[in-house]
């Protein structure tokens, strides 16, 4: 019966993100409408059926509801949203179109987070789930920008005006789903609402999977299980209760990432009073928090936060930063803080969570002092260029937002960024980088002081500063030799910002030959992935209980 149900699930599923695709990306009647919206019902009304099924024929029905809560809540509020819908419909004074077309939008949204979830529960004894971790990190990555890609080339994610181009997908596609930023086209314009709900997704999936993949290998550091995560690995590592298994692991991932960014869109919402209140600032909210959250950098205003409507909002600007700061910071992170914190510091934190914090600290004090000095403009005001000054250290570690066109930057400054760029931000985080555990642990070597870490670490460090090095190099000087109307130092940064997953650029990216943009993709790719993956080869787990074996290299 359960080889049936798996069956049954993962074919519903299947279906339903088919016909889910197929209404967003392409033109439709008004019967078919109907045929889309009655599947729907009939998809939604079998996953809650199934789930309560589950709970019923299970043996400890309490654990199971507790151990499934997420799918449990997404069910009930795709239920009542659908029940608001059905009475909205009969109701004679009706919904306000726009209610209805953002009401519509969430049950969606709901629907195709289910068939995902469904589709992996129902494929999860499948070879594929036992390929090695890196294989499995790549492959991932590969099937998601794949699949984005030919649905942003579908003619309904574009504005009527524009031309499709199955190489602006893939590149687009790329970007989002390695939560980098760079564009060959401005977002806001060339894409739909639909397009915009598409990269939204991209960058969310992009930026969990690195999460869950990263927070994995934080787990596995200390202790090696590699079927599944037993509690006092992810205890011993995490600083949090058990996890019975790497499910409960994600899920938590999942509600820390969904609460960060829920609060993140509040703020942004009553912070962003340049947009009438209602579905266009909701949305506008919510991209913009899952993108800084996510260390992405992609934007859907016109002209990015330099446009002049935004540039005075500071609260909107803060809130970015703050977002950036908390995903840039890591799970393990962000999750022992809070415990260390009401046990009134009797709970330490690991030594990977202090340096990550102190460092993160570090670079974003120093950027910040570095950047106001070195663009210090009398005819601003200090508060202004102060607030610049942080908003842009914070952002170029891994984010790619900027309030300021950055091809006006001085060459020491631009520099400077680079430098922050390719350090990146904490391990196990959503940002990009070589990691700020691996600068440190360069610098620590620099003095000859190791002796909080084992010196392997200083080896590893080493090894992923040279590939780093090297895969900058090496797509700076393919560029160079292809472009020919910029500077060494302009095409660096490109290659600096795709390496370390942040999305800034001089403003050169658009005019960028294909050889070039291939370049940068391939960049990108590497920048997200490559760090990881060499990372998890280059453990050999150990469980001393020694702080010597704590610091995460990648």
């Amino acid at each position: 019966m359960k080889s049936l149900l798996n069956t049954m699930n993962f074919w519903v599923a299947v279906l339903t993100v088919v016909s889910l695709v197929w209404y967003h990306g392409f033109a439709h009647a008004l019967l078919q409408q109907e045929v889309h919206t009655l599947w729907l019902g009939l998809a939604l009304t079998y996953f809650v059926f199934q789930f309560v099924y589950r709970v019923r024929v299970s043996d400890a029905p309490y654990e199971f509801i507790k151990s499934n809560w997420v799918e449990g809540l997404i069910y009930l509020l795709a239920t009542a949203l659908v029940l608001q819908i059905t009475v909205g419909r009969f109701n004679s004074e009706g919904t306000a179109p726009a209610v209805a077309d953002a009401q519509r939008l969430a049950v969606h949204l709901m629907l195709l987070l289910i068939s995902g979830v469904e589709m992996i529960a129902a494929t999860s004894r499948s070879t594929f789930w036992k390929l090695p971790l890196p294989i499995l990190l790549i492959t991932s990555y590969v099937i998601l920008i794949l699949v984005g890609s030919v649905i942003l080339h579908l003619p309904m994610m574009l504005n009527g005006q524009v031309e499709p181009s199955y190489f602006q997908a893939l590149f687009t596609a790329v970007s989002a789903s390695c939560v980098t930023g760079l564009a060959t086209v401005n977002i806001a314009d060339y894409y739909s609402r639909s397009g915009h709900l598409v990269i939204l997704f991209l960058i969310q999936l992009g930026g969990l999977n690195i999460l869950a993949f990263a927070t994995y290998f934080v787990a596995r550091f200390l202790h090696v299980d590699r079927a599944t995560l037993q509690g006092e690995a992810v205890q011993e590592v995490l600083s949090l209760g058990s996890f019975t298994s790497a499910k409960r692991l994600l899920q938590r991932i999942l509600a820390v990432a969904i609460l960060f960014e829920g609060l993140g869109a509040a703020w942004i919402y009553y912070g962003s009073d340049y947009i009438a209140s209602g579905p266009n600032r909701a949305f506008h909210a919510v991209f913009h928090s899952v993108s800084a959250f996510n260390n992405a950098g992609f934007t859907i205003i016109d002209g990015g936060l330099t446009n002049a409507a935004v540039q005075g909002l500071w609260g909107f600007h803060t809130a970015i930063a703050v977002l950036v700061i908390l995903g840039g910071l890591g799970f393990a992170t962000i999750m022992q803080v809070p415990v260390f914190i009401r046990s009134m510091g009797r709970t330490g934190l690991s030594f990977n969570s202090r340096v990550s914090l102190l460092m993160a600290a570090a670079l974003i004090g120093a950027g910040t002092l570095l950047i106001l000095l070195m663009e210090w403009n009398a005819d601003v005001t200090f508060a202004e260029q102060l607030h610049q000054a942080f908003f842009q250290s914070v952002t170029a570690r891994t984010a790619g937002f900027n309030t300021a066109p950055i091809g006006m930057f001085g060459l020491p400054t631009l520099y400077l960024m680079m430098m922050l760029m390719f350090i990146g931000a904490s391990p196990a985080s959503t940002g990009g980088g070589i990691k700020t555990t691996t600068f440190y642990a360069l610098i620590r070597s620099l003095g000859r002081s190791t002796r909080a870490f084992d010196e392997s670490i200083v080896v590893k460090a080493k090894k992923l500063l040279l590939f780093g090095i090297l895969t900058v190099v090496c797509g700076t000087a393919v560029m160079f030799a292809t472009e020919e109307r910029f500077t060494i130092t302009q095409l660096l940064f490109e290659q600096v910002s795709a390496f370390g997953t942040v999305g800034l650029s001089t403003g050169i990216t658009p005019q960028l030959g294909r050889a070039s943009l291939a370049v940068i993709m391939v960049t990108m790719f590497i920048g997200r992935v490559g760090p990881l993956a060499l990372a998890y080869l280059f453990v050999v787990p150990k469980n001393t209980g020694s702080e010597q074996e704590t610091l995460l290299i990648g």
